[in-house]
């Protein structure tokens, strides 16, 4: 199976931690629970959906792109 891929919609001036989306964190959770994910940028909370475009794939190995 492919990745799971997250595709950054458009740039950000603050940093986007991702720590809430590894590996052990998703595993056994759908596409819909993913997208709603709270990540922090800056001070302010945003679900993953909101800063990325999401493609389904394996959560075992996990993709950034356009970071």
């Amino acid at each position: 199976m492919s990745s799971l891929i997250f595709t950054l919609k458009e740039a950000t001036r603050q940093r986007i931690d991702c720590s809430p989306l590894t590996p052990n964190k998703l595993a056994d959770k759908s596409l819909a629970d993913i997208a709603k994910t709270q990540l922090m940028t800056g001070n302010l909370s945003e679900r993953a959906d909101a800063l990325f475009i999401i493609t389904e794939g394996d959560s075992e190995s996990i993709e950034f792109k356009g970071s």
